[in-house]
């Protein structure tokens, strides 16, 4: 197959994925500007490796104040959100996953758990998230997808 000249080894990877957010200032630490990159390579149909990662540029915003002087200063640097994970495609309909999310600016890192189920009219999925570095924290979300033609 043709390679692109931009992504000459595309041919290795199901997708991949670059977006830039709110890409220019707005004054604001919950509108950062941002950096999204994913990857995905698939060796065989049913296995998918997947990274992806989140850079913010401007989000990270920390005041100090100096008790001695009372002198405010602002901590201001950027993070990074890592994410690598596996999906395994069991008997076409029951998707198995398994990740891990390292966040340098909280600093925590959390392990991922998912299983679910595709019709091809509907899919489930029920997934885990639970802190394991950096305090406790757990969240299960359960989700519902529709598949319109």
């Amino acid at each position: 197959p043709p390679r692109s000249t931009l992504f000459p080894y595309t041919t290795l990877f199901r997708s991949i994925g670059l977006i830039g957010y709110n890409l220019w200032d707005h004054g604001s630490r919950e509108s950062p500007l941002s950096l999204g990159i994913g990857l995905s390579y698939q060796p065989v149909p049913s296995l998918s490796i997947n990274f992806d990662t989140v850079v913010n540029f401007t989000g990270f915003q920390n005041y100090k104040v100096d008790t001695m002087t009372g002198k405010v200063s602002l901590d201001q640097r950027t993070t990074a959100r890592l994410g690598p994970g596996i999906e395994w495609l069991a008997g076409n309909k029951v998707p198995l996953r398994i990740g891990l999310v390292y966040d340098s600016g909280l600093p925590a890192t959390y392990l991922t758990a998912g299983l679910g189920y595709l019709s091809s009219a509907f899919g489930i999925d029920l997934s885990y998230r639970g802190k394991v570095q950096g305090g406790i924290e757990n969240f299960l979300m359960l989700g519902i997808r529709i598949f319109i033609d």
